[in-house]
């Protein structure tokens, strides 16, 4: 099977280093429809006349391919991490399969595993370390970290810079889909959300 390892560039500036096995261009007007990146398909869709695509090689063996493909990633950079300009979520290449390994076999996913470590929490109670109140204390209410005015002035100032506004949405984005994909978590925060909301229509 050929691969194709290809960037998509927006005034010079590199945003997106891909590999596919199908023809670059057919794949690379999938980037305007995927949804695993929002903020990926946000930029394109915004910027779709301004962006251009560029194949880098073709007819390559699938290791070459993802050699290729991680070194570019490697030598642009992610935006993600503040390293450079890429919107790429990883560093792909070799570096995705052994990261999609990892996920697929970490000790974590197992049902054995995740009873477990629920049935810790739940043997815990009031002894967890965060249910004690003076540690509540300390970093709840008003004696929040985030409510300190220096942090708030810091995080103000910071969002006025549009690399780490589009840095944060990707991280943001990412973590969320992430979370609510995990049925797990999805119910967790779901039983929050509602108690919370119970908290406001009851005064």
């Amino acid at each position: 099977m050929a691969y194709t390892v290809y960037v998509w560039f927006h005034h010079d500036i590199s945003r997106y280093v891909g590999c596919t096995k199908n023809d670059g261009k057919r794949r690379g007007t999938q980037h305007f429809h995927t949804r695993k990146n929002p903020f990926k398909r946000a930029y394109f869709l915004q910027y779709r006349d301004e962006l251009k695509l560029e194949i880098i090689a073709n007819n390559l063996n699938e290791r070459k391919a993802l050699i290729l493909e991680e070194q570019l990633i490697r030598q642009y950079g992610l935006l993600a991490d503040g390293t450079g300009s890429l919107l790429n979520l990883t560093y792909g290449g070799a570096h995705n399969e052994r990261s999609k390994w990892l996920r697929e076999h970490s000790p974590c996913k197992s049902p054995e595993t995740r009873a477990k470590m629920s049935a810790t929490r739940l043997a815990m109670g009031d002894k967890h370390p965060m249910k004690r109140p003076e540690l509540r204390a300390r970093f709840s209410g008003e004696n929040a970290v985030t409510r300190r005015p220096e942090v708030r002035a810091k995080i103000r100032a910071s969002w006025k810079d549009p690399e780490v506004r589009a840095r944060r949405g990707v991280q943001i984005s990412t973590g969320q889909t992430a979370a609510w994909a995990d049925p797990v978590r999805r119910a967790a925060r779901l039983e929050k959300l509602r108690a919370a909301w119970e908290r406001k229509r009851d005064p």
